[in-house]
């Protein structure tokens, strides 16, 4: 079996800025012998440890940081991978696209299938999702529940907690201002998922200052202000390791500066009228 691979996906920036380890495991994604040309199928962490020679522990952290690129999703509860574009380098003729329908159907009613649906709405893929009284939210929770319930026993035998001291999901230890400034964030974030992976993300901020920090936690506030609407409308909530991996709160101060700008503008426009205004009057 043969896999062509994009010359481009080397220079393809989400692909750049992943560690030599989760490209591996990105391109072991992509080039599987379990791999289905959909991107869809079922593959164990056990069996992707075993055939890359990467921990356990790296591959379901791997899975973590290409899942907030929305490089590869899983799901947990039944082992299924989606490589996110994977299908769009495939044909589109009539017998794939209904080999693909017979393959939808063997994936048990997974929550991924809806999500992979929507990401090729433009193809127009023949094929609907069976919803037997239970809504796609509804069973995406139930899998984000057990999910934590996993985590948070595994964060239970990672962590070595003391007073002056946290150890992330890596095995670092946080301490001093830093840990302080973490621990911050954390109750700022308010999203309480998945601590010692957050841990990591935020030893691994470059730059790292108390000034940054102040800023970070700001934005988490934020961010945390805005997840119930998130919530709302059906939308997933990033964790706290996604959310520091990929620096939102530089979002969130371009937002902020962004509305400074535009009411700055705003109160010009309105002294401007009042300087016209009064040049009116002065003239009658």
């Amino acid at each position: 079996m043969y896999r062509a691979i994009d010359a481009r996906f080397w220079t393809d920036p989400k692909v750049r800025t992943l560690s030599p380890e989760n490209k591996l495991l990105f391109l072991y994604l992509v080039t599987s012998p379990h791999a289905h040309y959909s991107g869809l199928y079922y593959l164990s962490l056990e069996t992707i440890s075993y055939e890359t020679g990467i921990s356990k522990k790296g591959v379901t952290y791997g899975i973590d940081t290409l899942s907030v690129g929305y490089l590869v999703h899983i799901d947990r509860v039944s082992d299924l991978i989606w490589v996110v574009n994977m299908f769009r380098y495939q044909s589109r003729s009539p017998k794939l696209v209904a080999n693909l329908v017979k393959h939808l159907d063997e994936l048990h009613n997974s929550p991924l299938i809806p999500r992979f649906l929507e990401h090729y709405a433009d193809l127009e893929i023949p094929y609907e999702y069976p919803i037997d009284g239970v809504s796609i939210q509804e069973q995406e929770q139930e899998q984000y529940q057990e999910q934590n319930q996993e985590q948070e026993q595994e964060e239970e035998k990672a962590r070595i907690s003391s007073e002056n001291s946290y150890i992330t999901k890596k095995g670092r230890k946080l301490s001093g201002d830093k840990l302080a400034f973490f621990e911050r964030f954390w109750e700022a974030f308010d999203y309480k998922e998945g601590k010692t992976q957050a841990a990591d993300s935020w030893w691994e901020i470059k730059g790292f200052t108390a000034e940054l920090a102040e800023t970070i936690i700001a934005a988490a506030e934020e961010e945390a202000k805005r997840r119930p609407s998130l919530v709302t409308n059906g939308r997933t909530p990033k964790m706290a390791q996604g959310w520091i991996s990929a620096r939102r709160w530089e979002d969130e101060r371009t937002l902020i500066s962004k509305r400074g700008a535009l009411g700055n503008e705003r109160k010009g426009g309105v002294h401007r009228e009042l300087f016209q205004d009064g040049g009116d009057g002065a003239e009658d």
